[in-house]
């Protein structure tokens, strides 16, 4: 068990990207809400890394010092929830004060798309080219919470003794001031090192098209009620990667933002969507179903508004990824809990607006956060209904491993709360390169170009993120 200590001031003039750049390096950690999100958080030094691929776990214990980082790596194999679940049981804090913000330490990170794949006992046919972590988490001591509802900012520490916390949670607020007294440079700051050319398409119009008919025949079969069909891109760049991050939140403010930095990979994601949340044990999931391109104008936002209310295709299909989801809730929820709040609110962003649900519960007593997120994961809204099922089709038909795309990146926190997005509009650096997948939800009466065109509306954001440097 844990001890928790903290130092709290009024935010006067500091920004999470300004504290951030400050801090970053090798592990570095940043969920940004900028749509609306109460709550921003910085996690930087992390004492212990879990890394999982293919059923076999690296954990490794992380050393500082003025030469830099050590890593002490073990490998074991088992469940990979499992083995991560011992781990933070063994972090716990005893006592929590109220009204601190969620997440106070513990671990920040993503399980790749493809890890739900393993869940659920599918095999995938995809090809798994960039060779990415199914899971990924930081375990954090040193922690930075901004609360931008309240105007403040907290300093968090956890050790093994208060006293410990409370020099730990004191160097926090010291560095959030000074910066590191050294560098250490994640592997992606400068890492960029090819030149600038077109973005590449791995899948052409007319392959998209042909494979939404092979979708269509699986759903005239009745083999499933809509299927999440996506392609992936990449693009080569000079710039370095937290450089585009900036511009890509800049562009499209998202609540479920998040920069996660690794020696081997970066993830930049501009998520609007909710996987799921506990906060106090009250569990809250958002699903996203329905898209459209903004208006030029607000007389023309309106109306596009009020024709995506209107389409009786997309309320069916949020009404579908709703039932799925309250269904997976039902699995891990106190009975009867379940609730749908809010049915198709109109959520805008900057290139497109959508509509959104919300359904919360209780978790029920003797769950636990992990188990909720092995009830969850994948999202409905990025796979189709029936979930499994659905996934096999997409695992056959679409090329390459999703990795983080459709995945879940967010924290678990000692205090026993939890949030995590849907990697939607999201970057993976990977290899000198910059790669991003976008997708949207096929039905039997779905128009194949109308479908391809709105992956690229839906990419628009990101391809600006990246040219626009």
């Amino acid at each position: 068990m844990f001890h928790l200590a903290y130092r709290k001031k009024k935010i006067s003039g500091e920004t999470p990207v300004s504290v951030f750049e400050k801090l970053r390096g090798e592990f570095s950690s940043l969920l940004l809400s900028g749509k609306e999100g109460r709550y921003s958080y910085i996690g930087y030094e992390p004492f212990l890394l879990f890394e999982s691929k293919n059923g076999a776990q690296q954990i490794s214990t992380i050393r500082y010092d003025t030469d830099g980082v050590t890593r002490d790596v073990k490998i074991c194999a088992g469940d990979s929830l499992a083995v991560f679940k011992a781990i933070f049981d063994q972090i716990r804090v005893k006592k929590i004060e109220k009204d601190l913000p969620p997440f106070v330490g513990g671990a920040m990170g993503a399980m790749s798309y493809d890890f739900g794949l393993v869940l659920h006992g599918i095999e995938s046919q995809t090809t798994d080219d960039l060779e990415m972590p199914d899971m990924y988490y930081a375990f954090y001591d040193k922690v930075i919470a901004f609360d931008h509802e309240m105007k403040d900012l907290y300093f968090f520490g956890l050790g093994d003794s208060q006293v410990q916390a409370q020099q730990i949670a004191e160097e926090v607020a010291r560095d959030a001031n000074n910066g590191l007294s050294y560098g250490r440079d994640g592997n992606s700051k400068n890492a960029f090192g090819k030149r600038k050319k077109d973005l590449n398409m791995f899948l052409s119009k007319s392959d998209f098209l042909k494979k939404i008919d092979e979708i269509k025949k699986y759903l005239r079969d009745g083999e499933s009620y809509q299927v999440n069909f996506s392609h992936r891109f990449s693009y080569e760049t000079l710039e370095e990667s937290f450089e585009i991050f900036k511009r890509l939140h800049a562009i499209n403010p998202s609540p479920f933002s998040c920069y996660f930095e690794h020696p081997e990979f970066c993830i930049m994601s501009s998520s609007p969507e909710k996987l799921v949340s506990v906060d106090g044990g009250v569990v809250e999931t958002k699903p996203i179903k329905g898209t459209r391109v903004r208006g030029k104008t607000p007389k023309e936002d309106r109306e596009i508004e009020q024709e995506l209310l209107k389409s009786k295709k997309d309320e069916a299909e949020l009404t579908m990824i709703v039932d799925l989801m309250r269904n997976d809730l039902g699995m891990v929820c106190e009975p009867k809990s379940v609730k749908v709040i809010d049915h198709r609110a109109v959520e805008r962003y900057s290139h497109v607006m959508h509509t959104v649900s919300t359904i919360r519960g209780r978790l029920k007593k003797g769950k636990s956060m992990i188990d909720l997120m092995a009830a969850v994961f994948l999202g409905g809204s990025v796979t189709g209904a029936p979930k499994k099922r659905t996934m096999e089709i997409i695992a056959r038909l679409e090329d390459f491993h999703r990795d983080v795309y459709c995945g879940s990146a967010g924290y678990f926190s000692v205090s026993g709360n939890m949030a995590f997005n849907i990697l939607i509009r999201t970057l993976l650096y990977r290899f000198g390169e910059v790669y991003f997948h976008s997708g949207g939800g096929v039905v039997v009466d779905s128009d194949p170009v109308a479908e391809f065109e709105e992956t690229l509306d839906k990419a628009q954001a990101l391809v600006e993120a990246l040219v626009s440097g």
